[in-house]
C-alpha cells in the first residue's frame, strides 16, 4: 500500500475511495494508529472521497443485482461501478467480486 501511495504521489494519480469502502474502512479498523493512517491518507490532496448520491447508488445495486448470486458488498459494487464509468483499474486485495461484478474492470492486486 505504501507504494501505492508514493507512486500516486509522485505522479499525481488521484486516489478515488468510494464512500461505501471508506464507511467499511472506518468500522473494520479497531487500531487507533492504523485509524490515524486512514484519516492522514483522507487528508491527502491525491485522495478523493466518491459520493454515493442517488446515481451512484442506482447504478451500484443493478451492478449488484446484475451479478447474482454473489455476495459482493455495496463498497465492492461501488468500486466496480466508477472503475467502470470512468475507465480507471480498482486496487483491491479482494479482486474476485469485484471479477463477478464487472469482468471487464481492471485490476491491480494488493499483497
Amino acid at each position: 500500500m505504501q507504494a501505492l501511495l508514493y507512486i500516486s504521489h509522485e505522479h499525481l494519480i488521484p486516489l478515488v475511495i468510494p464512500a461505501p469502502c471508506l464507511a467499511d474502512a472506518l468500522a473494520a479498523v479497531d487500531d487507533p494508529e492504523q485509524q490515524a493512517r486512514l484519516f492522514d491518507l483522507l487528508n491527502s490532496p491525491i485522495a478523493k472521497v466518491a459520493q454515493f448520491g442517488t446515481a451512484e447508488a442506482t447504478g451500484t445495486g443493478l451492478l449488484r443485482a446484475s451479478a447474482r448470486p454473489t455476495r459482493a458488498s455495496a463498497g465492492a459494487a461501488h468500486a466496480a461501478y466508477l472503475a467502470a464509468d470512468r475507465g480507471w483499474p480498482v486496487v483491491s486485495a479482494r479482486p474476485g467480486p469485484l471479477k463477478v461484478l464487472h469482468p471487464e474492470v481492471e485490476i491491480e492486486p494488493l499483497p
